[in-house]
């Protein structure tokens, strides 16, 4: 989806109005173009929680099919992650994560790996709360996770670059301000610069 696409947003009362989707970089390539974004991007306390709240997003969703661990990095729900990641989608990029995380026990590093996502969108989110201390917090915890699997190559073709490479990009993207990120908003937006396009 590019910026300018128009997004159905549904407030509280079950109105749909329509909004332009907003970005904060130019056009981000979309991994699975054909899996529908949910229709607002959850932050806490400012709109339904998406499990818990019967108005929620994926209120009564069926869980995901189990992925094995030698896999994970290449299934559709990391993949799913990704497209949600970069358009802004924070917690939803988390939940989709959370998931190959905890099948992960196993594989340590590939745990780790994981991990630092998590981290890193949790730092989205706050940034698009404007929590800008939390949110660097995230980041740095999330850089210093990535940076410990440098030598681990098996994880640039999952997001494109090497995770130092990762991990400083998300440190100066929190560094630089929630201020100019903040979006109180259920339209998703992108809080960080860099995308992550796996090779």
């Amino acid at each position: 989806m590019a910026p300018g696409i128009v997004h159905q947003l549904v407030v509280p009362d079950g109105r749909g109005r329509f909004t332009p989707m907003m970005l904060s970089s130019g056009p981000r390539p979309r991994l699975l173009p054909d899996r529908t974004f949910p229709p607002y991007a959850y932050l806490p306390g400012q709109f339904p929680h998406p499990l818990r709240h019967p108005e929620g997003h994926s209120y009564g969703a069926e869980p995901h099919a189990a992925v094995r661990v030698d896999a994970a990095l290449e299934s559709e729900e990391f993949r799913w992650g990704v497209d949600l990641f970069n358009f802004g989608y924070y917690w939803e990029a988390h939940e989709a994560w959370e998931g190959l995380w905890q099948a992960s026990r196993e594989a340590p590093e590939q745990r780790t790996f994981l991990h630092a996502l998590i981290l890193l969108s949790a730092a989205g989110v706050k940034l698009r709360e404007g929590k800008g201390v939390p949110a660097l917090r995230h980041a740095r915890r999330a850089a210093r996770l990535l940076r410990a699997l440098q030598h681990q190559r098996d994880f640039e073709a999952a997001i494109g670059m090497p995770p130092e490479g990762l991990a400083d990009r998300a440190e100066a993207d929190a560094l630089a301000g929630a201020c100019l990120h903040a979006s109180i908003s259920p339209v998703p937006s992108a809080a960080f610069a860099f995308t992550i396009v796996p090779d």
